[in-house]
């Protein structure tokens, strides 16, 4: 009985999207060239704690924890970043994303949080290079 029930619990965690990390590989980017988008999570418990999905360029590539944050090496040039909450049947059409623009070694910071308690969204917006190195210093770091 014991073994069925954490059969279950394990069975639930797959199906909710709760793991967290590295979804799909970034394409590669010369050495030196590379441009970084810092995508930065709020570290808020609401939503249930569950995983962030991180989409780069319509790609999901990261599932992101709550008050944590990640690096996405980049080509130089523009680039859509969007974000969702999993768990929800619906999920990826909650999509909400911006478009970036960052040169070769350039950083740029990008702040993710849940919208509401209650309806499973997110918003998205670009921090100034001071306000993205404040969070990154107060978050973990996530690879």
């Amino acid at each position: 009985m014991r073994k069925l029930a954490l059969l279950a619990v394990a069975a639930a965690l797959l199906l909710t999207g709760c793991g967290y990390g590295q979804l799909d590989r970034l394409p590669p980017v010369p050495y030196g060239e590379a441009a970084e988008i810092v995508v930065l999570r709020a570290d808020s418990v609401e939503l249930g704690g569950r995983p962030f999905v991180v989409a780069l360029d319509g790609r999901d590539v990261f599932a992101l924890r709550p008050g944590a944050y990640t690096v996405l090496k980049v080509a130089p040039g523009s680039h859509s970043v969007a974000a969702y909450p999993t768990g929800s049947s619906d999920a990826a059409e909650r999509k909400i994303g911006v478009t970036v623009t960052a040169a070769a070694k350039e950083r740029v910071y990008l702040y993710i949080e849940p919208k509401s308690f209650w309806t499973p969204t997110v918003s998205i917006r670009q921090l100034t290079t001071k306000e993205g190195e404040a969070v990154e210093r107060s978050s973990q770091f996530q690879n």
